[in-house]
């Protein structure tokens, strides 16, 4: 699940960047670890919902799916921006 967007939306959606899709994967398949981890106190699993005040209980894959996303698409967003506005300085020379 973590390997979505690195993969198929890397594939399939242009924008995106390769740089802000590998940090998403880094970024979902820690988290997604440290959140089993911690929720089985780090001994035997025994679930796999982590606790979220806002939300209560949510699956963990979820999560950490959420954490890839958003990093993928945001720094890809931030990455093209930032060509867009370097291509315009370079063409006003």
């Amino acid at each position: 699940m973590y390997q979505l967007p690195a993969v198929f939306f890397g594939l399939y959606v242009k924008s995106l960047r390769k740089e802000p899709l590998i940090a998403g994967l880094l970024v979902g398949v820690f988290s997604g670890i440290f959140m089993v981890e911690s929720t089985n106190h780090f001994g035997a699993l025994m679930s796999s919902l982590f606790n979220i005040p806002i939300f209560g209980s949510l699956y963990i894959a979820i999560v950490a799916l959420t954490f890839n996303l958003i990093i993928s698409f945001g720094g890809s967003s931030i990455m093209n921006r930032n060509r867009a506005a370097l291509l315009k300085t370079n063409r006003q020379r």
